[in-house]
């Protein structure tokens, strides 16, 4: 009976620890939107946004992009370390021909505790060129410090795709082309099925 009375006793506390503590888990980085389609000449805005952040004082991050696709306009602050109280930030270095922002960086400033939650970090507007295709946005050398300015683990962000989809007119004169196409594949594939 003892025995049993013990080990009852024990689930009970290791139950009520574990309904106390709160698991510590690495917050996301991600883009948002994840994918985009976007026109020709068309602007755009991503977020980059960090999802269940605990004590967050600061963070840095680059980022690259198709640069025959995509041509970078500005970088603002996401507005979320400003919950926290005062800020300072940085938008970086836009290089439109490496299809590089570099050395985007925010902070609390004075002796505050880091911001929890889930917001934006920055917003980056871009403009798309005169190009199709599917480009890549990458984030890279991400740091995350908290209020001590030790580093927070996190979960990179999987890049995001954005699709520069061709004008109408453009798909006007592939039209015929590609309905040719397929007349002739169709055409082929009725001859060796037979």
């Amino acid at each position: 009976m003892t025995t049993r009375l013990t080990s009852i006793c024990l689930w009970a506390l290791g139950a009520l620890l574990a309904c106390t503590i709160q698991a510590s888990a690495a917050p996301l980085i991600d883009i948002e939107p994840e994918t985009l389609f976007v026109s020709h000449n068309q602007s755009f805005g991503v977020y980059i946004v960090i999802h269940g952040a605990t004590d967050l004082f600061a963070f840095q991050f680059d980022m690259s992009f198709d640069p025959r696709l995509l041509s970078a306009t500005s970088v603002a602050d996401g507005g979320l370390l400003s919950v926290g109280g005062p800020t300072i930030f940085f938008p970086g270095t836009i290089d439109n021909v490496a299809g590089r922002i570099s050395f985007t960086l925010g902070t609390l400033t004075g002796n505050l505790p880091g911001v929890n939650g889930t917001g934006a970090l920055a917003g980056i507007e871009f403009r798309s060129r005169n190009a199709s295709g599917i480009a890549t946005l990458k984030l890279s050398d991400i740091i995350l410090l908290d209020s001590n300015l030790a580093d927070l683990d996190f979960v990179p962000p999987v890049p995001a795709p954005i699709a520069v989809l061709p004008e109408p007119g453009t798909l006007a004169l592939l039209a015929p082309m590609l309905l040719g196409m397929a007349w002739a594949l169709r055409r082929r594939h009725n001859r060796l099925s037979a």
